[in-house]
Parts: structure tokens; C-alpha cells; sequence
């Protein structure tokens, strides 16, 4: 059976929005002072209406999303790739996922944009040497059929209770996504301090430490009580995590957690 997500039709089309007139400026942003900042910017928000289109089924959008993704990642292999063209080619395929959200918003099927699709293809062999991948789109539904009930409840025969069994299922994934891209998040912030802290000593094994236990420690340290403002030293046993020396957390006292 087909998941229904049309519960999350407004959430999706608020986000999706949001994210696709942010890519928008940036792209302005891009042409005006040529920022590598905007670069990173552009990315995330194409990746981010690509996962949730992807996840409402909306695979128009999603493969749209995906082009100006993977456009954008050349671009920040080689920012020699960027030029006019390729900023104008991105600013429409930012103005076409936001006429289909619109369209969405509608209740409205989006339009496959083919012509557009086709130039967004070709920019990107012409980049990357290589065909684009395939773009992953759940099979769910998320536009109600014409004539339908809005309420999530299912028909009004007796055969109601499906529906509502269905959204049960929805909610679930829902939640289970949402999770998940919680998680990836952690993880993109864990690997960018790390890799700082290994910028700043690339000698030294950076390990990974919880929260709770930097805390514990700092609160632990000489001083921690006092109003002073030198700097505790506290010395973590390599036992902690045993693949790592002995480490020095420095910091003012009743700092916050470093991870």
C-alpha cells in the first residue's frame, strides 16, 4: 500500500519554499562577490528540497533539485567552472522549483520541466565528464485525488479505518526520517570540529568526547568554583578512550562543552 503524506503537504511546501528563495539569493549573491560561502549556501539548499522532495514523492522537483546539486558540487571542485551562463541556467532552475511548489501548493501535479531538465543533464556531463545519477524518489502520495477528503481519515465508508491505519505508518517514517537527517547533521558538525582541531594540531589524535564527560570534567577542575578568570587545566586519563594519550582540556572556568 501506498503511504499517504499529505499531513505533510504544508510543512513541505513552507520548507521547500524557504529553502528555494534562500538558493535564490545566494546565487545573486554568487554573481555579485563570487563567494565561496555562497557556494556551500547554494548546496545545502539544494540537497535539503531534493531529500524532501524526494521523500513526498514529488519526483519532478526532486530530479530538478538533484541537477542544480550536483551543478552546484562542481562548482565547488573547481570555481572555474563557474560563469554567466551557468548562473543564469541555475537561477531558472530556482525559478521553476518554486512555480512548482506553487503548483503543489495548488494541489496541483508539478510539471516535469523536460527542456529544462535536458539543458541541467547536459551542463553537468559537460562539468563532470560523467552522466548524472539517477535521483531515488519514495513511492508515496502526498496530493489528495480530486474530490478527496482533506482529513486523513480515510473514505467515509467502512473501509474508513485504512486510512487512518496509513497515516500511522506515515507518521512513523516521518519521524524515522526526521531522525535520521538529525543525526547526519550531528555527524557533518562532529567531522567540521574535528577537522579544525586537527588544523590546528595535526600532530595530535583528535578524539571524540561526550558532552557530559567534558562537563563533568571542567566542573571537576581546579578553580571551576572560582570567579577568576585564568584558565583550568584538566587532565583526561588515556583510558577515556583508549586509542588516545593523555588530553589537556584548557578553557575559563564553567565553560561550555566542547562537542
Amino acid at each position: 500500500m501506498t503511504m499517504d503524506m499529505s499531513r505533510y503537504l504544508g510543512l513541505f511546501i513552507s520548507e521547500a519554499t524557504d529553502h528555494l528563495e534562500a538558493l535564490g539569493r545566494d546565487l545573486v549573491e554568487l554573481e555579485r562577490e563570487g563567494s565561496s560561502s555562497a557556494v556551500d549556501s547554494m548546496f545545502r539548499h539544494a540537497h535539503s528540497v531534493k531529500g524532501m522532495a524526494s521523500s513526498m514523492g514529488f519526483e519532478p522537483i526532486a530530479i530538478v533539485a538533484h541537477r542544480v546539486e550536483d551543478l552546484v558540487d562542481a562548482v565547488r571542485q573547481d570555481r572555474g567552472r563557474l560563469d554567466r551562463d551557468l548562473v543564469d541556467l541555475l537561477l531558472t532552475a530556482a525559478d521553476t522549483m518554486l512555480a512548482q511548489v506553487r503548483a503543489v501548493a495548488e494541489g496541483k501535479p508539478p510539471d516535469d520541466s523536460a527542456a529544462l531538465l535536458t539543458q541541467l543533464s547536459q551542463r553537468v556531463t559537460t562539468m563532470t565528464g560523467q552522466a548524472p545519477a539517477a535521483t531515488r524518489v519514495a513511492k508515496v502520495t502526498a496530493l489528495k485525488p480530486e474530490g478527496g477528503g482533506s482529513d486523513g481519515t480515510g473514505s467515509d465508508g467502512p473501509g474508513g479505518g485504512t486510512g487512518s491505519g496509513s497515516d500511522g505508518s506515515g507518521t512513523g517514517a516521518a519521524r524515522a526520517e526526521l531522525a535520521a537527517q538529525a543525526r547526519a547533521a550531528q555527524q557533518e558538525v562532529q567531522r567540521a570540529l574535528r577537522a579544525e582541531l586537527a588544523a590546528r594540531a595535526p600532530q595530535a589524535p583528535v578524539p571524540t568526547l561526550p558532552q557530559h564527560t567534558v562537563a563533568e570534567l571542567l566542573a571537576a577542575a581546579p578553580g571551576a568554583a572560582s570567579t577568576e578568570a585564568r584558565a583550568p587545566r584538566v587532565a583526561v586519563p588515556a583510558q577515556a578512550w583508549p586509542a588516545a594519550p593523555v588530553l589537556t582540556v584548557r578553557g575559563p572556568a564553567r565553560s561550555a562543552p566542547i562537542f
